[in-house]
């Protein structure tokens, strides 16, 4: 058991979710929800989460239409009411703050009154389960001012005292007046001070026989003596007795209220617990609608769709947005590329999303993603060695695959990055192969980061595994932090190497070991399939005729297609789909060339207006055709040739999703190479 514990504490040192939580504390206004926040763990009920997350829902949509529940500050009562409930007397900061409470709850129902009942009813529910004890602090603030002083009139005793006080300071400083003007030759001030609480004169020490009465201190030179004259003594102990009995009769308000407090410790304790908890979902709010997040969507399937999230611990301007997909078909994503490419953070992203959702705190998304429960995030992130344990890197993460093989199940959420290394590449291959099958056949969902090139092939020939690339710019030679799944992803080692000033000959060297081996024709493939994927990315989603599309083809596409006028005004909208057959409808003034992403050749044939026509093919993904002016009815067919098997394996059966095609281009050289 210790093991699952240990890395589960690990997990969210892993993932920094510290860091997220004291922003989101931030927005707190009471002791008691800084507190929680900074303490949040994952939730562990499932029922308990979906609770969580409608009253958060509540709260982003409530707090936007009436601006944030009335809270201006609310202290932790707990710590008081046990000194009250144990005879104690309570201040009268603390009692002002009891009455803050009082009145921040009474707020909070009145703004909850407000509120439409049908759209808000958990939080609605939240603010009847409030106590109005506002004779509590209307008995408080009776008798404590705002500056915390206690009133004249808290009691009539005090009342009577305090003027007996003023009437009798009054006849000191008449007093005193006269003194100072018969004894002035002999005092060096002719101010009254007062020394341990009496009214005592300046006199010179060489002329402190000069003045009968009570010598009370000395300054430092010793050059003064502070004598309280006889003629004041009387007065100064009157003083002293009053000043005693207004001490005692405030302490004895005090407990007066201290006892009205108590006497209602289960009603206070109770708004206090209310108002923490309406604080702790507006803090959750707030930070969500400033950061454009969304409550997710929990659901009972096992599918995640997460929509360009972006890490919640890098600026928003700077966050490069990715998105995720996983459901039963695709319960593992292999994400490829450069080192310093975004891996990590994609991994700890997608992490912190799920953490995140599973503490109900609004994930940074472009909408509301779909999230289902996972009970435990695993991860295996960074360089876990240990001198303390005696651990290398290599050790340290076989102990963490140990823990995570023994106690993973199909509901949980595991995350590798650089799956495999610190030892030799051949065995490290084969453990994150067996790694990854382990957690493939267990049903589990996760992410793993991999340089290891049969781990790109384990994933295109295992069903419910799925390549990923980090995207890089090799033309500036930059990462571009950029998840692309579908596609494997190289690992550009030379290109960041001269990008680092590598000495060129230790690079040519390299490059002339790398072209004798056979990763050279797999990176050149990446390389095609990559250019083709963005080249394709820069056509319309809705395949509008454009200046754009003939743009992106090549010579030899232009020639056969020949140079035909553009309307940048025509349409194409696909009206019907059938399996092997789409059908479209084309609009256009003049004579065009459509540019189509949905198929690839061979096996498709198309005709206009019941015509057979030609296709045009440029490269993997790019096909054209020439269409009439007016409007015309386009029909795309699907019939396999005969081909040869390596042929059939390139092209497949039909494939919509340009991923498709990456897939099985990969898998077929990949296969060639062994075979030769």
């Amino acid at each position: 058991m210790y093991a699952i514990i240990n890395v589960m504490l690990d997990i969210y040192a892993t993932l920094e979710i510290n860091k997220v939580l004291s922003e989101v504390a931030s927005y707190t206004r009471s002791e008691l929800a800084k507190e929680r926040i900074l303490n949040l763990r994952m939730t562990g009920d499932k029922v308990e989460l979906k609770r969580n997350l409608a009253l958060l829902k509540e709260m982003m949509s409530c707090s936007l239409r009436h601006n944030n529940p009335p809270i201006e500050v609310s202290f932790d009562l707990s710590k008081y009411l046990e000194i009250a409930k144990k005879s104690g007397v309570l201040s009268p900061l603390e009692l002002d703050h009891v009455a803050l409470d009082i009145e921040t709850a009474n707020k909070i129902h009145e703004y909850f009154l407000k509120v439409e009942k049908e759209q808000y009813p958990l939080l609605l529910e939240l603010s009847r389960k409030l106590y109005n004890e506002s004779h509590i602090a209307k008995q408080i603030r009776s008798c404590i001012a705002p500056n915390l002083s206690i009133r004249d009139d808290a009691s009539e005793k005090l009342t009577s005292i305090r003027r007996s006080i003023i009437s009798t300071e009054r006849k000191v400083r008449d007093q005193s007046a006269t003194l100072i003007n018969r004894y002035k030759e002999f005092l060096s001030d002719s101010t009254v001070t007062i020394r341990n609480d009496h009214f005592v004169l300046p006199v010179k020490s060489s002329n402190k026989s000069q003045i009968p009465g009570i010598i009370h201190d000395v300054s430092d030179s010793g050059l003064t003596t502070f004598i309280e004259p006889a003629q004041l003594v009387q007065l100064s102990n009157e003083l002293y007795v009053l000043r005693s009995q207004e001490r005692e009769e405030i302490n004895r308000i005090l407990k007066e209220l201290t006892n009205v407090v108590a006497s209602s410790e289960r009603e206070l304790l109770q708004n206090n617990k209310v108002i923490a908890e309406i604080d702790y979902l507006t803090a959750k709010s707030n930070y969500g609608n400033e950061r454009n997040g969304f409550a997710a969507n929990l659901v009972d399937d096992r599918v995640l769709i997460v929509k360009n999230a972006r890490h919640p611990l890098i600026e928003d301007e700077k966050a490069v947005r990715n998105s995720f997909n996983l459901d039963k078909d695709q319960r593992i994503i292999i994400i490829s590329g450069p080192n310093a490419g975004g891996k990590t953070v994609a991994l700890k992203t997608l992490g912190l999303v799920v953490m995140m959702n599973q503490m109900a705190i609004p994930v940074l998304t472009s909408e509301t993603p779909t999230l289902p429960f996972f009970p435990r995030i695993y991860a295996d992130i960074g360089d876990n060695q240990s001198l303390a344990d005696n651990l290398s890197t290599f050790a340290a993460h076989i102990s963490n695959l140990s823990t995570i093989t023994y106690f993973v199940t199909a509901k949980d959420l595991v995350l590798i990055d650089e799956l495999g290394t610190g030892t030799s590449p051949n065995e490290g291959e084969a453990i994150a192969i067996s790694v990854t099958k382990f957690l493939l056949d267990k049903g589990t969902y996760a992410l793993v980061s991999s340089h290891f090139e049969a781990m790109k092939e384990f994933a295109y020939s295992n069903k419910g595994a799925v390549n990923a690339m980090m995207v890089f710019d090799d033309k500036k030679l930059l990462p571009t932090y950029s998840l692309r799944i579908g596609l494997p992803g190289r690992s550009y080692g030379l290109e960041m190497a001269k990008r680092y000033h590598l000495d060129d000959s230790v690079l040519n060297h390299a490059k002339e070991y790398l072209d004798k081996h056979e990763t050279s024709d797999i990176n050149d493939i990446l390389d095609e399939l990559t250019k083709t994927l963005n080249a394709n990315e820069e056509i319309d989603a809705l395949h509008h005729i454009n200046t754009k599309t003939t743009a992106v083809v090549d010579e030899k596409f232009k020639a056969t297609i020949g140079e035909a006028s553009v309307d940048t005004t025509a349409t194409i909208t696909l009206v019907a789909y059938e399996p092997n057959k789409l059908t479209y409808e084309t609009n256009a003034a003049k004579d065009g060339v459509v540019v189509l992403s949905e198929i690839y050749y061979p096996g498709w044939e198309a005709t206009i207006d019941d015509t057979e026509t030609d296709i045009a093919c440029a490269n993997y993904v790019l096909r054209a055709i020439k269409v009439p002016a007016g409007k015309n009815c386009v029909v795309l067919t699907f019939r396999p040739k005969s081909i040869e098997t390596t042929e059939a394996i390139a092209y497949g059966a039909m494939t919509i999703l340009i991923i498709g095609i990456a897939i099985e281009l990969f898998t077929v050289t990949r296969k060639k190479k062994k075979i030769v």
